[in-house]
């Protein structure tokens, strides 16, 4: 059972019932495409203070970020999956325009990013990021011409 769920704690940027859904289906779509079958993983949409906060009081950057991933649990055997994320809506609206995406596109973005995260991809050297933006793409590309 892949089970994720969304908390907005910000006001920043409407999340309607459509991004919505897609905050929670594509990282479910991640993670079973990765072999996951039992998770559970928490998204949270905050704010730039709070992700601030969280950046400052768990990862000792006391700056914002656009997403945070934490893994709680990461049992390759029985490939089962337990984190959280944390996205900036805050982030999303001044960076979107940067790379031509709306808000909502780039929020989803950072929920993908941080799921790829989960599930063992990483951005530290040129080839890894590499790998990482393709993965990416292959996620958001088909919901680009969706409206939510």
């Amino acid at each position: 059972m892949l089970q994720v769920t969304l908390t907005n704690a910000q006001q920043t940027l409407e999340i309607n019932a459509s991004l919505h859904e897609k905050l929670l289906a594509v990282p479910q779509k991640i993670l079973a495409d990765a072999g996951v079958l039992h998770a559970q993983l928490e998204i949270a949409v905050v704010d730039d203070d709070e992700i601030q906060r969280v950046h400052r009081d768990f990862l000792g950057k006391d700056s914002t970020t656009d997403v945070i991933s934490f893994p709680y649990l990461n049992n390759p055997e029985e490939k089962r999956i337990e984190g959280e994320l944390f996205l900036s809506a805050d982030t999303a609206l001044r960076s979107a325009p940067e790379f031509n995406l709306t808000p909502k596109q780039e929020l989803l973005l950072y929920a993908i990013h941080g799921t790829l995260h989960l599930v063992g991809y990483d951005d530290q050297t040129d080839l890894q990021r590499t790998e990482m933006r393709a993965k990416e793409q292959e996620y958001l590309q088909p919901v680009l011409g969706e409206n939510f």
